[in-house]
């Protein structure tokens, strides 16, 4: 009790804001009396003060017993509170999984979205390149890639290795015939109708050439009878001109005789081969020529109006066997001497009355015995003048009376060159 009346300033002080707090009046005095009768008064105040203190302390333990209820609720709504906030935090835990998975889950639809775009790209390029495969199988092997498709039945032993290996060298050997000519058809139908045309060319040649080869036969059979009878005319013709043109002497046409050929072997030794028959068509003619007096071995061994007195012979044989009605000869006499020219002219006298013969001479000789002279003449310098002159006609006027053997003169203006 004396502790509680002790009265110190901070408990004045504590009471009387507890007092101002309780709605109590307050008096203050000054001096000693004046703190006794404060004394007195809070201790009648402090009875006051005692039932309200224990007013208040069974307030206190009231509230100490809602409190110590209202402690343990709320450590229970603690301990709730802790488990929903776990809870909560394990939900917003769970929610930002479920949020990453879902962004990851969306990223992969993203990802499947366009892997299934990239698919359909590929799906449709695919079914381009297959009609178009389809289309090329159907232009280059008229084959319908579906109906084949449809009636294939995959074997049971399908070995694929071997299928590749197959493919890889058919490939090969495509790649070695080169591209492949679409209009091969139609070419082979155009060389097939050539080669037709060929055959039915070849057939008509063949026959053709069957008849030809018969006519040729007949030709040359009958050409070698000709030949012969030509030949023995010519060769009797021949040595008869020959023997007039030299008074003598011995001359022939000798046909090439089939001769036996030798080959020597390699190892030495000597075969003899038979005379294989000539064709006379095809035989060799060789001139033998003997003027008299002379016996060359070789017909270059004649001297140059020897040579050319038998060729005339030979010339005037061939043209006494089959005689023509005009003839021209130039300058044949040109290698003769004078009294070869006589002769050439006595022999061709022989032949004017069958043939009328134009000479081209420059050989006086010649010139006398021709029946009409036609030539060019410059009575003045770089003056030409065509003159011609008639024998016949000299003779008829008597101009050549006695003149046998001279040049008869030239008559100006007269003869069918004149003017």
């Amino acid at each position: 009790l004396a502790r509680e009346v002790e009265v110190t300033p901070r408990t004045i002080l504590r009471d009387v804001d507890a007092m101002s707090e309780a709605g109590l009046p307050i008096l203050t005095h000054r001096g000693a009396q004046g703190g006794i009768e404060l004394g007195f008064n809070y201790r009648s105040r402090l009875t006051g003060l005692d039932v309200k203190r224990a007013e208040l302390r069974q307030i206190a333990d009231e509230n100490q017993r809602i409190y110590g209820e209202e402690s343990v609720q709320v450590a229970k709504l603690a301990e709730l509170l802790g488990a929903l906030i776990k809870e909560r935090d394990d939900l917003r835990n769970g929610v930002e999984g479920q949020r990453q998975e879902a962004r990851a889950l969306s990223g992969r639809q993203r990802g499947m979205e366009n892997e299934r775009n990239q698919l359909e790209v590929k799906i449709g390029e695919a079914k381009v390149r297959v009609e178009g495969l389809a289309q090329r199988i159907m232009d280059d092997y008229q084959l319908d890639l579906a109906e084949a498709f449809s009636n294939y039945v995959r074997p049971a032993d399908l070995d694929w290795p071997k299928i590749r290996q197959d493919l890889a060298a058919t490939e090969k050997e495509l790649a070695s015939i080169g591209p492949v000519n679409l209009a091969a058809i139609d070419e082979l139908e155009e060389v097939q109708a050539r080669e037709t045309f060929l055959d039915k060319q070849f057939t008509d040649l063949s026959h053709a050439q069957q008849k030809l080869g018969e006519i040729i036969e007949q030709i040359n059979d009958i050409s070698r009878k000709l030949f012969e009878q030509t030949y023995r005319d010519v060769r009797k013709n021949f040595q008869e001109l020959f023997r007039k043109l030299f008074g003598g002497g011995k001359a022939d046409l000798i046909l090439e005789k089939p001769v036996a050929t030798t080959e020597v072997m390699p190892d030495g030794e000597v075969v003899t081969h038979k005379a294989v028959p000539l064709d006379i068509l095809e035989a060799g003619l060789e001139i033998v020529a003997q003027p008299p007096g002379k016996n060359p071995k070789i017909i270059t061994q004649l001297s140059g109006g020897e040579k050319a007195l038998t060729a005339i012979a030979l010339l005037f044989a061939v043209y006494q066997t089959k005689p023509s009605p005009f003839c021209i000869l130039d300058e044949v006499d040109a290698p003769l001497d004078e009294s070869n020219v006589d002769v050439y002219c006595n022999m061709l006298r022989e032949f004017v009355k069958d043939s009328q013969f134009i000479v081209i001479t420059h050989k006086k000789r010649t010139m006398q015995r021709v029946d009409a002279i036609y030539g060019i003449t410059q009575n003045e310098p770089g003056v030409s003048t065509k003159i011609s002159v008639k024998f016949e006609e000299l003779h008829k006027l008597g101009d050549l009376e006695g003149a046998e053997g001279e040049l008869a003169p030239t008559v100006h203006g007269s003869g069918p060159f004149a003017g």
